[in-house]
């Protein structure tokens, strides 16, 4: 029978639910325990958490935590339902009768998917092996028209890893202020904080220009998908606004139990990420050495 959704069906998906003892298609760190956050945050604490309908902007305490490590005001920032959420909401909202993004490949896949969906003309720009992948700002510049609404990478991607330059990022947006005035300039940062051993974490696009979107979450280098909190953040306060009408209309607004979980999560982050540096970092070595034998 053919496919008839909206949205892609990806069967392979289901094959990735469960418990796999040798899963090399992972993109996370080790999954936490609950307990490790109940610890944190105390049980007395988690007991009296009121279940109420929380702040559609997100937790202000969270939101403060996310913006130290954005290095950006609080203000910028709106939590959602995991990155995916956010990526849906920009392209919901900015969604226009013949609008045109430009996404750079390697993308995740709900970046192309949730554009399609909702009714943009996808012109992807693909990075190649020989040149490790890594983006050209004139090549994404030639993709770029006045109907332009958005352009949209990730940094670091997945599963290259390629982190996109300052310089590089800031080449594209001035490419945009030329060619397509009024796009946005969306970077996935979901791995930002992925980083090897002590290799220096790159900053934030966010505080780049007022054209720019960032989104990441918890589900990757924090080790915590299950908890399904992820962010927005950006300088333009209507279009904030706008995203979160958008939000309050798809979700209303985030769990107010999982907000304080991941808030003590955010305030204690640098164990747990120190633990994922070590054993991406040794898993790294493991894999150059067979490759070094082969």
């Amino acid at each position: 029978m053919d496919w008839t959704g909206r949205f892609p069906h990806y069967k392979y998906f289901s094959t990735l639910e469960g418990e796999h003892r040798f899963n090399l298609a992972e993109s996370t760190a080790e999954d936490l325990l609950l307990g490790e956050l109940i610890d944190l945050i105390g049980l007395d604490t988690i007991r009296n958490i009121r279940l109420e309908y929380s702040s559609v902007a997100g937790l202000a305490a969270l939101r403060a935590e996310i913006g130290k490590r954005c290095e950006s005001p609080p203000d910028w920032v709106m939590t959602t339902q995991g990155a995916a959420l956010g990526l849906y909401l920009v392209a919901s909202e900015l969604a226009r009768p013949k609008a045109v993004a430009v996404l750079a490949a390697p993308y995740f896949l709900p970046s192309y998917d949730t554009l399609v969906a909702n009714g943009w003309q996808v012109r992807v720009v693909r990075g190649d092996f020989d040149h490790d992948y890594r983006l050209d700002a004139d090549v994404i510049g030639a993709a770029l028209c006045p109907r332009t609404g958005l352009v949209s990478l990730a940094s670091p991607q997945n599963p290259a890893g390629i982190v996109t330059p300052e310089t590089t990022l800031q080449a594209i947006l001035d490419r945009m202020a030329q060619r397509s005035p009024e796009a946005y300039l969306l970077v996935d940062e979901t791995y930002r904080e992925a980083t090897y051993d002590d290799d220096e974490v790159a900053a934030s696009a966010v505080n780049l220009s007022p054209r720019v979107i960032t989104c990441a979450s918890l589900s990757k280098a924090h080790g915590a998908p299950g908890l399904r909190t992820g962010w927005l953040t950006t300088p333009d306060a209507d279009l904030r606004e706008r995203l979160m009408a958008a939000k309050r209309n798809m979700s209303i607004c985030d769990s107010s139990l999982t907000e304080q979980l991941a808030t003590a999560l955010l305030k204690n982050a640098a164990s747990f990420i120190a633990r994922y540096r070590r054993k991406v970092s040794a898993g790294l070595r493991i894999v150059a050495q067979w490759q070094a034998e082969e």
